[in-house]
């Protein structure tokens, strides 16, 4: 159980799944970094309310050099997203909608757009997300945007003047 000052306790088991640590270490560094990074992914797809590196190190006794730099190559490659609040940052599993209130979608002849309104204790939020098919019909989450609600007014704006 991992707690980090006003947020929840995290159940982060991280050390249950992992193999011991000699085992690691005798790894070449390519197989070391993908045992780490899918050990990372898997403590993020357990945990709906984020993590933060020094709770990914608790859990998984892996340094915090380490943690962030994996953390860094997962957000860079679209696995994780990064939510900076204040000098600390908590990271999320991409593709993971969590606090939904609502969602509505609409479709292109080759798109799907998800419309998600959120809302957590930084406050509501709008989520879109773009998925697109290919010729299997097998869907690709390509990306999203999160808008804070208290933002929407003046990005609808825009997105009008630029639609002209």
């Amino acid at each position: 159980m991992i707690t980090l000052g006003q947020r929840r306790p995290v159940g982060v088991a991280g050390q249950q799944f992992l193999l011991p640590r000699s085992e690691i270490k005798r790894f070449s560094p390519r197989r070391r970094d993908t045992y780490i990074q899918n050990a990372i992914v898997r403590i993020l797809d357990r945990v709906a309310n984020g993590v933060t590196v020094s709770e990914v190190s608790s859990a998984t006794g892996f340094s915090r050099p380490t943690v962030s730099k994996h953390l860094d190559i997962l957000v860079a490659t679209g696995e994780a997203y990064k939510n900076e609040r204040g000098n600390l940052s908590i990271f999320y599993k991409n593709g993971k909608v969590v606090h939904e209130e609502e969602s509505q979608s609409i479709s292109t002849p080759d798109k799907v757009y998800t419309f998600y309104i959120l809302q957590n204790g930084d406050g509501r939020f709008l989520y879109i997300e773009e998925k697109e098919m290919d010729e299997h019909r097998s869907v690709t989450v390509r990306g999203g945007i999160t808008i804070s609600m208290k933002d929407l007014p003046s990005v609808m704006k825009r997105i009008e003047e630029l639609h002209k």
